[in-house]
């Protein structure tokens, strides 16, 4: 795993993580810190390094990429850079699928 350039913050937020590409369903997963370039979620699953991610919290969809992916008993961590973020725009989910070429 990369070490962190950046201070984290402890966050603990149910979200759904989607696979723009189609290789996956949806599935739930946790986000347990946050950084200014990104956040670490707690899936049932990995997430292949590079993998691009669509994190829908409440209210703010964010996109991002899979830069890095360790098992843990029961779980995997993702540290995951995040590119784009709308907040409270639920409407415009389409023009950022649109706009990331996921459409």
């Amino acid at each position: 795993m990369q070490s962190c350039r950046e201070p984290r913050f402890a966050c603990y937020e149910d979200v759904v993580v989607a696979f723009p590409d189609g290789s996956e369903t949806p599935r739930p997963a946790r986000v347990t810190n946050t950084s200014p370039m990104g956040v670490t979620l707690e899936m049932n699953g990995p997430a292949p390094l590079g993998t691009r991610l669509r994190i829908e919290f409440p209210g703010t969809v964010a996109v991002g990429e899979a830069i890095s992916c360790r098992p843990a008993p029961g779980a995997y961590y993702i540290g995951v850079r995040l590119e784009q973020a709308l907040g409270a725009l639920a409407e415009l989910v389409p023009a950022l699928d649109d706009f990331a070429g996921w459409r």
